[in-house]
């Protein structure tokens, strides 16, 4: 138990779990200062909880001497609670029934606190957490947690805040109750602002999920629109978008008109993870799962113009209740300075970052890559030296091999200028002019490469079918061929692709 002596003229004063207001009572002043006892019963065979609160005064007052707010924690969602002041002038820690009794008013009720102004008389009051069978409503409670009644909770952890949330997700009556819940998510997450884990995002989408699954059972069709949650049940749409058009799906398949399936959507905003997102986080399913489909093209609207290529994401576990960002399964098909467009093949939860950290398992997928660029190039640069040496060797009137000589260096000097590009210009996916100066760079090399090697069985063919000499004038044919080319095809290429980029934006 908890003893106070209040100071002089204190009229309010709090114990634990008690809020002793004398304010708007008329009393003796020496009232004020009376030494007051609280006790918390903590009955463990009973699912009544209650409190004591004895002043030291030994007369029974027929005024009420305070006002007490009375604070009851629980953790039971399947009871409604009232609370009741019991009078008595003698002292025990079990509640006699019999006493008379004050209903208290009740100022908040929820998952996790009952919180009651009761009256107090002097000497000896009994305020008890009383079931209440006549009241089975959830609305009552979601409404005291949406206006913040229960200001003990103002504070609560995000964990505590899930807790809550899931058990009010196990009470789904009504199309309205849904949305009120959907607005306390909403809320807990104009709270959070910030998810620096992978698990913490994903248990408040899986919780909109199951919500979402709940309501498949009383709606075809449904809109919830909050701050930060945009929420959709569809019906029979291989085609859909949020309301600013800031997110637009379209889901590749040949699906049977006939058949009935529902599709649910839904988009947050305004929070911040690790990485740099720079889209609404976007989830998509479709029920029944039996269905398969090809595809998900899902167009992002940037939250930040910029030059910097974006990264298509999605949700993917990786160990028991972990998860994290990866880019397995979603490829990245057009961007421009407002919007990109994600080619994925699975139902998740997907996003845009940028500055994207590569985990180390896909960091390992480059590296025996990159050891083979590695050992390619040293056994390129020996064959370009041994060539050399059996040029300074050979008989220099022997105009065929000199020809094919001069082919075959040509050719892995391109080769390795190939493997050195990739091994430089792989990870530079970070700014847009570096990444398609490195594509541009390796679609010709690669062409003059294989120009070459198309002059090589020229000059077999040549060998074959003619013994006598020919001018050597048309080595500088060939390489007027294998350099330009090469370069004629990729300059149409490039300026057809950026005229078809400059329309679609348009």
């Amino acid at each position: 138990f908890e003893i106070y002596i209040p100071m002089k003229n204190e009229s309010k004063f709090q114990f634990n779990q008690i809020i002793v207001d004398r304010t708007s009572v008329n009393q003796e002043s020496f009232l004020v200062n009376s030494p007051m006892m609280f006790i918390d019963t903590k009955i463990s065979n009973t699912k009544n909880k209650s409190f004591i609160l004895i002043e030291q005064e030994n007369y029974l007052s027929p005024i009420q001497t305070a006002n007490v707010t009375v604070i009851f924690n629980h953790q039971s969602f399947d009871f409604r609670y009232q609370c009741r002041a019991y009078r008595s002038a003698n002292f025990s820690l079990y509640i006699d029934r019999t006493n008379m009794f004050f209903a208290c008013q009740l100022l908040c009720s929820n998952g996790s606190h009952v919180i009651c102004q009761c009256p107090f008389f002097n000497p000896f009051m009994h305020y008890v957490l009383h079931i209440d069978t006549s009241r089975t409503e959830n609305d009552f409670m979601i409404d005291n947690d949406l206006n913040e009644k229960c200001y003990e909770e103002k504070n609560a952890s995000i964990y505590e805040n899930f807790n809550k949330i899931d058990r009010y997700l196990t009470h789904i009556s009504s199309i309205g109750f849904a949305k009120k819940l959907f607005a306390l998510i909403d809320k807990t997450i104009e709270k959070q602002k910030v998810f620096a884990k992978g698990n913490i995002i994903d248990r408040f989408i899986k919780q909109i999920e199951y919500l979402g699954f709940q309501l498949m059972h009383l709606s075809n069709l449904f809109i919830s629109i909050s701050n930060n949650i945009e929420f959709f049940i569809k019906s029979k749409q291989l085609q859909f978008e949020n309301l600013d058009r800031s997110v637009s799906v379209s889901i590749i398949n040949e699906i049977n008109q006939i058949m009935d399936y529902q599709i649910i959507f839904f988009t947050i905003s305004n929070v911040k993870i690790n990485q740099s997102l720079n889209s609404l986080i976007a989830y998509v399913n479709l029920l029944p799962k039996t269905i398969s489909i090809d595809n998900i093209h899902i167009t992002f609207r940037h939250l930040n113009q910029s030059n910097q290529i974006p990264v298509c994401v999605h949700l993917k576990p990786v160990q028991k209740n972990n998860l994290q960002w990866s880019t397995d399964g979603c490829q990245l098909l057009s961007t421009n300075l407002t919007h990109s467009t994600c080619s994925c093949h699975q139902f998740s939860t997907f996003a845009l970052l940028i500055n994207y950290q590569k985990k180390s398992d896909e960091n390992n997928l480059l590296f025996f890559p990159k050891i083979g660029c590695i050992i390619s190039i040293v056994c390129l640069l020996l064959a370009i030296f041994m060539l050399i040496i059996i040029r300074f060797h050979m008989d220099v009137e022997d105009d065929l091999t000199i020809v094919r000589n001069a082919l075959h260096i040509n050719m892995s000097l391109c080769l390795i200028i190939v493997q050195t590009l990739f091994l430089v210009g792989i990870d530079q996916i970070k700014h847009k002019f570096g990444c398609q100066l490195i594509s541009i760079l390796l679609d010709y090399f690669l062409l003059a490469t294989f120009s070459w090697m198309f002059v090589d069985g020229i000059e077999l063919l040549i060998a074959l079918k003619h013994v006598f000499k020919i001018d050597r004038i048309r080595l500088i044919a060939y390489s007027i061929y294998s350099y330009g080319f090469p370069l004629l095809v990729v300059f149409l290429s490039t300026i057809l692709s950026t005229k078809t980029k400059y329309r679609l934006s348009a």
